[in-house]
């Protein structure tokens, strides 16, 4: 009985060391690097401006709604700057 084949576990075991070997399975080092690879490329396209669906495009739309009405509010509350219409900020011709 020094075979581990014997119990369930031991057999689950060896048939997923086959699997792997035959690369039909994936073992769980490559499993867990994979999802690590995927979880940066899906925030690499969220902030690029990439959304997986409609709902998460409508979601951030709605934000970015809210945050203009913000700035919009603060600019009429504080009114322009008198700085703002200098021609400091432009380049030299």
């Amino acid at each position: 009985m020094a075979r581990q084949e014997l119990t369930a576990k031991g057999y689950q075991k060896r048939l997923r060391k086959l699997f792997e070997k035959a690369g039909l399975m994936l073992s769980r080092e490559q499993h867990t690097t994979l999802l690590k690879k995927a979880e940066l490329v899906e925030k690499a396209k969220i902030s690029e401006g990439e959304f997986e669906s409609l709902d998460t495009c409508k979601v951030e739309f709605k934000k970015l709604q809210e945050r203009i009405k913000l700035l919009e509010a603060q600019l009429t509350f504080e009114g322009p700057d008198e700085n703002d219409f200098s021609d400091d900020h432009l380049p030299d011709k």
